[in-house]
């Protein structure tokens, strides 16, 4: 089985070890519930960093990486948090459809799509179970709480259905729910609509959109549609 990571990182120096390390257990995880090895292609996108992201990026322990593609990049955008603002979703499209490009050989012939968001922290065994289950779908994502209360974090891009722009954060669904769009910080998709050219993006109609729920239109519009959530699976975020 061939898997396709994509990252992207931002001022996420203190990540860099938490990240190889789960990343190095999905990988052992997948391989034991494949019954067989495990190629990991891995694309990672820094921008504007400054803190010691670069740095430790490059000083990782990634040896058990298949094939590693890291690109960084002085682009002086400006910084914002969890935000809902254009240039911040245009941003994050352009730095994760740049993980698309770079590694676009790659995508061509891998079996699972995944993006997964640097600092997170999630169960690797859980997870690769995730991918596995994700064959039988366009999208598939687990959720991914906040440390503090629970609550799910990823709210502007889960959505029930095409008019909503936003999740109840009281409600966690139980087992796996269809969904319009997902994401949740640990996304799985189907590489083959990435192939023909959907990426993330930006806009809705006349307005701006959250970049991943984009990408989740793009795919149906496309004709992919099976789009769901697995609530068991569980990842923390801040």
């Amino acid at each position: 089985m061939k898997l396709f990571v994509s990252t992207i990182m931002r001022d996420s120096a203190r990540s860099v070890k938490g990240y190889a390390s789960q990343l190095k257990m999905l990988k052992e995880s997948l391989a034991k519930l494949e019954k067989e090895p495990i190629e990991l292609v891995v694309s990672a996108y820094e921008n504007d960093s400054i803190d010691d992201t670069v740095k430790n990026f490059k000083a990782a322990d990634f040896s058990f990486i298949d094939k590693l593609y890291f690109e960084h990049e002085v682009l002086f955008t400006k910084r914002f948090g969890s935000t809902q603002e254009l240039e911040r979703v245009r941003n994050l499209a352009n730095a994760r459809n740049k993980t698309i490009e770079i590694g676009m050989e790659d995508i061509k012939d891998c079996n699972a799509f995944v993006s997964i968001e640097i600092d997170i922290t999630y169960n690797p065994a859980e997870y690769a179970q995730l991918i596995v289950d994700a064959k039988d779908y366009d999208i598939l994502s687990g959720a991914s709480l906040y440390r503090r209360d629970k609550k799910l974090y990823d709210k502007w891009a889960t959505r029930r259905n095409e008019k909503d722009q936003w999740w109840d954060e009281g409600h966690l669904g139980v087992g796996v729910q269809e969904v319009y769009s997902t994401y949740n910080s640990f996304c799985v998709y189907n590489p083959k609509p990435i192939v023909e050219g959907v990426r993330y993006g930006y806009r809705r109609g006349s307005t701006f959109d959250c970049d991943t729920a984009v990408i989740c239109r793009n795919f149906r519009e496309a004709g992919y549609h099976k789009i769901s959530i697995d609530f068991e699976k569980r990842c923390s975020q801040w």
